[in-house]
Order: C-alpha cells, then sequence, then structure tokens
C-alpha cells in the first residue's frame, strides 16, 4: 500500500505523461484504465512513511488555509454590501 499523500505527489510530478494520455478534442479526458496502465515505482513501506510523517503537516496547512480562506471569502460577502451601503463605518 501506499500514502494518498505519496500518491497524490507521484500523479502532481508526473502530470506531463498523464496528460500526455488525453483522449478527445472536445473535452479531453484520462480514463481509469489509462492510469491502471502506468508503471508506478513505490518505494518500500518504511520510506513511504518516513515521507508521509515529513509532508502531513503541509497538508494539513494547506487544509487549514483553505478552510480559513472561505472563511474570509464568507465575511468579505457579508461586510463589503454594508461597507458600500455605509451601514457600518471603517
Amino acid at each position: 500500500l501506499c500514502s494518498q499523500y505519496f500518491l497524490y505527489c507521484y500523479l502532481f510530478q508526473n502530470k506531463s505523461d498523464i496528460r500526455s494520455r488525453n483522449r478527445g478534442a472536445a473535452q479531453p479526458s484520462v480514463k481509469v484504465g489509462d492510469l491502471l496502465d502506468m508503471d508506478i515505482n513505490i518505494p518500500v513501506l518504511n520510506l513511504i512513511n518516513k515521507f508521509t510523517e515529513i509532508v502531513n503537516p503541509n497538508f494539513q496547512l494547506i487544509e487549514t488555509l483553505g478552510i480559513q480562506n472561505q472563511k474570509l471569502k464568507a465575511a468579505r460577502e457579508i461586510l463589503l454590501p454594508r461597507l458600500m451601503n455605509r451601514t457600518i463605518e471603517v
């Protein structure tokens, strides 16, 4: 088995190879079978575990920042009309 972080990073690193498997002109897509045909070099389990330990805090930070960004957008949507209508002042 391999971690979701390793698989994500591997696929991200090899996105040009994946894109080269695109089919269709109007809506290019990659079929699941095409991904299953890819050769993926999976390291030994202890190396994957060490990799996951290292990158896990970064992915957690990305998730946290994404949530904070959504909250800031919601606050902006509430405050901006009030500022424009001068319901509240700065």
